[in-house]
C-alpha cells in the first residue's frame, strides 16, 4: 500500500503522518526513477517479476512491518482538537459518518444518525488493521486477496482491481489543506503501488531494487551519480512533474517539494510541502538547480562527460 496524504483540513500527525510527502533520501519511501543506462545509453527491459518487491508471507513478520509503517500509527489531530473525519482516511474502522457522508441509498430506510464524536481518543484509535485492506474471517484468519472495506459498521466490502486501485480510495486528489495526491506518470505509468513498496512495511529504494540495482555497481559510471549528489535523492533530479527542489531543512537531503491548494469560498490558500514525485524520468535537467544566482551557490558551469 502505498503511504499518501490522508484525512482532513490541517491534520497533525503526533509521530508519523501517513503522507505520500514523507521527508526522504535515496534509500527511503519510494524515491523512483527509470532504470540506469546500460551501455547502449538504453534503458534496461525489466519484467513484472523483477520489479516486484518480495512478497512476504510469515504472518509474525508482516505484523512487525506494519507496526512500524506509516500505515501503523495513523493517529491525527487538527488544528480545532478533532479528528473524526480525519479517520475517514487515517483510520477507516474508527470513522463514524454523519447523515452528509452516508451514501444516499441508505436514506431509503428512514432512519437518522446521531451527530458523531468530533474526536476520537488515541486509546480508540486503531489506525489502519488488516481488515481495511483484506478480508477477516471470524477466526482472525486474514485472506491474501486484496479488497476494500467500504462500509466499516457491517464489514461490506468492495473488490478492487488492483493495489493502485486500492491505495487510490485513500490517496486520491482532496480538497484540504497540506493534502497533495500521488500521480503515478512518467517511467513508472504502467507501475502498480506494490511494484515498488513493500505491501506492509510500505517502504522502498531505487539502489536496493531488483530494477535500479545497476546503481551500485562501481564498475559503472552513471553521470551525476557521485560524491557531489551522495546527499540527493533520486526524484530530485529525475522529477518530471516540475515540483520545487532543495534541501531538506533537517536532514540535508535535497528532495522535491509538492504544491497544495484548498479553494474555499473566501478564496484559495496555497503552501508547499515535502512530497515524493512519483512522476520520474531518465533524463536529469542539471540547470534545475545549477542556474546562475542559484540560491545554494552551485557552480553554474556543468561538464558531461
Amino acid at each position: 500500500m502505498i503511504i499518501l496524504m490522508l484525512g482532513i483540513s490541517g491534520c497533525q500527525s503526533d509521530e508519523v503522518e501517513v503522507s505520500p510527502g514523507d521527508k526522504t533520501s535515496q534509500t527511503s519511501e519510494s524515491a523512483t526513477e527509470k532504470q540506469p543506462p546500460n551501455e547502449n545509453n538504453k534503458v534496461n527491459e525489466t519484467s513484472e517479476s523483477e520489479k516486484s518487491p518480495e512478497v512476504e508471507t510469515d504472518p509474525d513478520v508482516i505484523s512487525s512491518q506494519w507496526s512500524e509503517s506509516a500505515h501503523g500509527n495513523t493517529y491525527v489531530m487538527d488544528s480545532a482538537g478533532k479528528n473524526n473525519s480525519c479517520a475517514q482516511c487515517h483510520a477507516p474502522v474508527d470513522w463514524a459518518p454523519s447523515m452528509d457522508d452516508i451514501p444516499e441509498s441508505c436514506f431509503t430506510c428512514k432512519f437518522e444518525l446521531s451527530e458523531p464524536p468530533a474526536t476520537i481518543a488515541e486509546t480508540d484509535w486503531q489506525s489502519i488493521p488488516c481488515k481495511v485492506c483484506h478480508q477477516v474471517d471470524k477466526k482472525g484468519n486474514v485472506k491474501e486477496e486484496i479488497s476494500w472495506l467500504e462500509v466499516a459498521a457491517l464489514d461490506e466490502y468492495a473488490e478492487v482491481e488492483n493495489s493502485s486501485e486500492l491505495c487510490m480510495k485513500c490517496h486520491a486528489p482532496v480538497n484540504l489543506f497540506e493534502h497533495v495526491a500521488i500521480e503515478v506518470a512518467g517511467a513508472h505509468a504502467e507501475y502498480l503501488c506494490t511494484d515498488c513498496h513493500n505491501s506492509h512495511n510500505l517502504t522502498t529504494s531505487c539502489g536496493e531494487s531488483t530494477c535500479h540495482e545497476g546503481m551500485q555497481d562501481p564498475e559503472k559510471v552513471i553521470v551525476g551519480h557521485d560524491e557531489d549528489h551522495a546527499n540527493v535523492s533520486c526524484e530530485a533530479c529525475h522529477d518530471a512533474a516540475g515540483l520545487e527542489v532543495g534541501p531538506d531543512e533537517g536532514t540535508g537531503i535535497w528532495i522535491t517539494y509538492a504544491p497544495w491548494v484548498v479553494d474555499s469560498e473566501g478564496g484559495s490558500e496555497t503552501g508547499l510541502m515535502p512530497f515524493v514525485s512519483h512522476n520520474t524520468v531518465l533524463e536529469v535537467n542539471c540547470e534545475r538547480c545549477h542556474f546562475d544566482g542559484n540560491p545554494w551557490e552551485l557552480s553554474v558551469d556543468i561538464e558531461i562527460p
